[in-house]
């Protein structure tokens, strides 16, 4: 998608630096970093209606890894490290390309502008230990919350941020569904 708009405005959003450009010089980066970024923003941009503009970092490696022909793990792959120092070089961009670490160190990229409160970061946390799936209940069990704290924090992620799906099928009440944390198969 992002790569599509910038050909309609005739803009190669690859072209990055100069070799020995005195950008590529100062920050130690070069083509490939810039390259993986505009990578990291059209598969962010590509899931965002999926995940509420908030995916694992291991999911975002593996698109990318399947997007660019390399094996994870193999001659050439992704790195975390490779993810974050590209994010980093969107920053000027005031686009809110953003790595946010969950309770028990789970690293997420959130690609909207958009801070994480405190409750949703636990709710993710919570969602991501049980597969992607929550509810009230589970936010009671484990954060201590009241039941009435644990259904705004999963009405907000609903309605106001669109981060979860909700299930009003279950017996015990509605269930919410994490697209951000669950892991998808193409």
């Amino acid at each position: 998608a992002f790569q599509q708009m910038c050909a309609a405005i005739g803009v190669d959003p690859l072209a990055g630096p100069r070799k020995g450009g005195w950008w590529a010089e100062m920050l130690g980066l070069g083509d490939w970093q810039y390259e993986l970024g505009v990578q990291i923003v059209d598969i962010c941009v590509s899931t965002r209606e999926r995940n509420g503009g908030i995916i694992e970092i291991g999911e975002l490696i593996r698109l990318l890894s399947k997007l660019r022909g390399v094996a994870e793990g193999g001659e050439g792959s992704i790195t975390e490290e490779d993810v974050v120092r590209s994010i980093k070089t969107l920053a000027p961009l005031g686009s809110g390309y953003e790595v946010v670490q969950l309770e028990g160190g789970k690293k997420m990229v959130r690609s909207v502008v958009k801070e994480l409160d405190n409750d949703q970061a636990a709710a993710l946390g919570l969602a991501q230990m049980l597969g992607g799936f929550i509810d009230v209940s589970a936010l009671v069990d484990s954060q201590g919350w009241t039941p009435e704290r644990a259904k705004t924090a999963l009405e907000n992620m609903l309605v106001r941020d669109g981060l979860c799906w909700i299930d009003e099928q279950e017996q015990g009440g509605p269930s919410y569904w994490v697209p951000s944390v669950m892991q998808w198969q193409d």
